[in-house]
């Protein structure tokens, strides 16, 4: 027979001593874990992001195989006009554009062509998981793709597209024209590519594009992603901002290029 005071004992609560208590160690507990759980979500996208370059870069490898050893062309005046100068190195993120002298269609070009020859079918393999800016995110883009090369080049909604972009930079190795204001694409063949030549590789552009802070992944010729750790990329990044300007985007490729 249980007496009054053991009855209490049994239905006492928590006191609010105790409450604040279990509240800390918790807090403790999740302060602890989110740093190791932010490290481990970003590695994880990393390994995505560098699957994806590895899947661009057997899609490149197998147009190659198709096109008699040409790699998909760089710009866009290269595939609809015969001009093989593009204009700035950040074109090259782009899978499609309409023709700005006209407004018409544009072919697609660079990593478009992968998508456009059926090597490419899942688009979300364009983007970095990672990427900040939502410009160039595969959720900014998504229902288009299915659609956006007709005539229209409409959404499903309505939207009329300029062009769609990829969260990668398309390079292969490339020549500057004399004036250094373009880069000039020659016609290329996978068997005449040196295989420690840069391929494509992060965003550079801005540092607002930067998925993976001061990491980039980069796809070479010979099919392999290795990742660049560098602190200096992003100084050169920040300080010169080379978004309409072959010279400033050199010495970043430079350091890309670095194994």
């Amino acid at each position: 027979m249980f007496h009054s005071d053991d009855r209490s004992a049994l239905t006492r609560g928590f006191t609010l001593v105790e409450l604040l208590v279990v509240i800390g160690i918790i807090a403790l507990l999740i302060s602890i874990l989110l740093p190791s759980l932010s490290r481990a979500r970003g590695s994880a996208m990393k390994a995505v992001c560098a699957s994806n370059q590895r899947q661009l870069g057997i899609a490149i490898t197998q147009y190659s195989l198709e096109n008699i050893q040409f790699i998909p062309p760089l710009s866009w005046q290269e595939n609809a006009l015969g001009d093989p100068r593009m204009r700035y190195p950040y074109d090259a993120y782009l899978a499609f554009e309409r023709n700005p002298s006209d407004g018409s269609p544009a072919l697609m070009y660079g990593q478009g062509e992968l998508h456009q020859a059926g090597l490419i079918d899942a688009p979300e393999i364009f983007y970095c998981p990672s990427m900040v800016d939502d410009g160039h995110r595969f959720e900014k883009f998504e229902q288009v793709w299915p659609v956006a090369f007709d005539s229209n080049c409409l959404g499903p909604d309505g939207t009329q597209f300029a062009d769609i972009r990829t969260g990668y930079q398309y390079l292969p190795p490339h020549e500057v024209t004399a004036d250094k204001k373009f880069m000039l694409q020659k016609k290329l063949r996978m068997s005449l590519l040196p295989s420690d030549g840069l391929m494509l590789h992060d965003i550079t552009h801005k540092l607002d594009n930067a998925g993976h802070e001061n990491v980039w992944n980069r796809l070479w010729a010979d099919g392999s992603v290795l990742a660049k750790q560098s602190d200096d990329i992003e100084e050169l990044i920040e300080t010169t901002r080379p978004i309409d300007d072959v010279t400033l985007y050199e010495p970043i490729r430079a350091m890309l290029t670095e194994r």
